[in-house]
C-alpha cells in the first residue's frame, strides 16, 4: 500500500509554501530456507511426483519420519517449518518556504523527514525424528529443537536547511550567483530483539514457551551533522564560466578536536565556440567546451559511538543470578580524523554534425588521506582490530564516451549507438607508520597483503615520515 500527497500553494506575490509526502506500507510472509529448498529440490528424481507430498501432516509418506530420501528433507515441511512475517513502514515529508524580499534574493527554508519501522518475527516449529528415522539416516536426521524470535527497529532522519540565494546581472557581460546555507541533519535509531530456543509446546512461537533463557538485545544511537556552505558562480558573456564552493562540517561522531572539517573546491568552464569566431565558421562543429577542476572534499565513514569500546553480555550469561560482560573485540585509535580526498580533474566535451556525434574525454587525479579502516592486530593485545586512519591512496585515470546518432526524425524514431572507456590506476601510497604489512581480506581470491617494497622516507625519525607502497598484483 501507498499513499503520496503534494502541493503548492502562493501565500503571498513573493512567499510561496511546498510540501510532499509519501507512505508506503508491506507485509510478507514467506520462508527462510530457500537455499536448502533448493537443494531438497534438486536432489529429489525426475520420476517422483512432488507435488504428492505437501501434506506432510497428515501424509505419512510426506512427513519427514516417512519421506523416501534419508538425506534431504520433504521442500513442503521445510517451506512451512521455517517461517518469516514482516512488516515495513516507511514515510517521507518535506515542506520549503521560499521568500523573495527583492527582485535578486530568495530566501528558502526547507524541513524534510524520513523513517522507517520494520517487524520481524521468525518461526522454527519443533520437531522430533523417531528412532527408526534416526537409526537408517545416521546423522542427517536430528530433532528439530524449534524456536522464535520477534525483532523492532525504527530509524528515522531530520533534515533542515535554510538557503540565501542572489543572481545579478552586472552590466551587459557578467552575471552574478551568490549561494549561502546553513545545515543541520540528526539520525537517530533504534532496535530490539528477543529470542528463544527449544520450544516446549508445539506450535506455540512466544519467547516465553521455552526451556531456556531467552536471548535479548538492544541497540540505540543518535549523530548529529551541522554544516554552512557557501557558492559563487561567475559567468562572462556566455562563455566562461567560474564556479567556488566552500564547506565546513561538524560532526558529533568524532572527538571534538577533529570533529570541525573545511574543503573548498574551483572548477572552471570555457565554450570555446561560444567565443571564437574562427570555431563558429566551422558548419560541421556544434560545441566544444574545455574544463578544468581542483576539488577538495572532506568524508566521515564512522557511525555513531563508533569510538567507544563497547561491552557485551557474554555466552552463558545471565548464570546463578551473575551478569557478565565481555569487551568487543575492536580497539579504536585515539584521534581519528576524516578522510579527505584531493585531486584535479581536466576535460574536453563536443557535439559535432548537427548534434549527431557526442563526445567526451576526462582526466582525473586523486589522493584519498586518513581512509578509517579496520586493521588486524595481535590478539595477544586482548583486542583482534584496531580502528585507525590509513595512510594515502592515489587514482589516476581517464573516463571516454562517443556517441553516434544516425537516425532521428520527426515521428519521434532515433537510433543512436556509442561506447565508453574507463581506465582507473590505483595505487597505495603510504600505510599508517605502524604496519608494514596491512590485512586485505582472509580468503577468497585476492592476494591477503599489501607488501612493503619500497620505503621512501621523506622525514627521517618523524612521525609524519611517508613510506611508499604498493600492490604486488598491480
Amino acid at each position: 500500500m501507498s499513499v503520496r500527497a503534494n502541493g503548492t500553494r502562493n501565500i503571498y506575490d513573493n512567499f510561496k509554501v511546498t510540501y510532499t509526502a509519501n507512505y508506503i506500507s508491506n507485509r510478507y510472509d514467506m520462508t527462510t530456507v530457500t537455499g536448502s529448498m533448493y537443494n531438497e529440490i534438486l536432489m529429489t528424481p525426475a520420476h517422483i511426483p512432488l507435488t504428492k507430498y505437501q501434506n506432510w501432516r497428515t501424509d505419512p509418506f510426506a512427513n519427514p519420519n516417512g519421506y523416501f530420501n534419508e538425506y534431504y528433507d520433504n521442500p513442503y515441511w521445510s517451506i512451512d517449518n521455517w517461517r518469516q512475517d514482516t512488516k515495513n513502514e516507511y514515510f517521507q515529508g518535506n515542506v520549503q518556504l521560499e521568500y523573495k524580499p527583492f527582485k535578486p534574493l530568495t530566501l528558502t527554508y526547507r524541513v524534510g523527514v524520513s523513517s522507517s519501522n520494520a517487524q520481524n518475527k521468525s518461526k522454527v516449529g519443533r520437531f522430533v525424528f523417531s528412532d527408526y528415522t534416526k537409526s537408517i539416516s545416521g546423522s542427517s536426521k536430528t530433532d528439530v529443537a524449534g524456536s522464535v524470535s520477534d525483532s523492532r527497529s525504527g530509524s528515522r532522519q531530520l533534515v533542515t536547511e535554510l538557503i540565501s540565494e542572489y543572481r545579478k546581472k552586472l552590466g551587459s557581460n557578467f552575471e552574478l550567483y551568490v549561494l549561502g546555507a546553513g545545515y543541520m541533519r540528526e539520525n537517530q535509531s533504534k532496535n530490539v530483539g528477543v529470542s528463544a530456543n527449544g520450544l516446549v509446546i508445539d506450535d506455540l512461537y512466544n519467547v516465553s514457551n521455552t526451556m531456556n533463557n531467552p536471548g535479548a538485545s538492544e541497540s540505540n544511537s543518535l549523530s548529529r551533522q551541522l554544516a554552512v556552505r557557501g557558492e559563487v558562480r561567475l559567468g562572462f558573456k556566455d562563455y566562461l564560466f567560474l564556479h567556488m564552493t566552500a564547506r565546513n562540517d561538524w560532526t558529533s561522531v568524532l572527538e571534538k578536536l577533529n570533529r570541525s572539517f573545511f574543503y573548498p573546491s574551483v572548477d572552471v568552464s570555457f565554450i570555446a565556440t561560444d567565443a571564437i569566431s574562427a570555431l563558429q565558421n566551422l558548419s560541421w562543429l556544434n560545441t566544444l567546451k574545455i574544463r578544468a577542476a581542483y576539488a577538495y572534499v572532506g568524508n566521515v565513514n564512522l557511525g555513531a559511538y563508533a569510538l567507544n569500546t563497547t561491552f557485551s553480555q557474554a555466552v552463558g550469561y545471565p548464570y546463578g543470578g551473575a551478569a557478565g560482560y565481555s569487551v568487543g573485540g575492536g580497539l579504536v585509535a585515539a584521534g581519528l580524523k576524516p578522510e579527505i580526498t584531493e585531486g584535479p580533474e581536466v576535460g574536453i566535451d563536443f557535439e559535432a554534425w548537427d548534434r549527431k556525434i557526442q563526445g567526451g574525454v576526462t582526466y582525473y587525479k586523486t589522493n584519498t588521506y586518513n581512509q578509517t579502516m579496520s586493521v588486524s592486530i595481535s590478539r595477544a593485545s586482548g583486542y583482534s582490530s584496531l580502528l585507525t586512519n590509513v595512510g594515502e591512496v592515489q587514482n589516476t585515470g581517464l573516463e571516454t564516451f562517443l556517441r553516434f546518432t544516425p537516425i532521428q526524425n520527426k515521428n519521434g524514431l532515433s537510433m543512436t549507438i556509442g561506447a565508453n572507456y574507463a581506465l582507473n590506476r590505483n595505487k597505495v601510497i603510504s600505510l599508517a607508520d605502524e604496519f608494514d604489512v596491512f590485512n586485505l581480506a582472509s580468503g577468497g581470491g585476492s592476494l591477503p597483503t599489501v607488501e612493503n617494497h619500497q620505503i621512501q622516507k621523506r622525514s627521517s625519525g618523524k612521525s609524519n615520515c611517508r613510506q611508499s607502497y604498493r600492490f604486488p598484483f598491480l
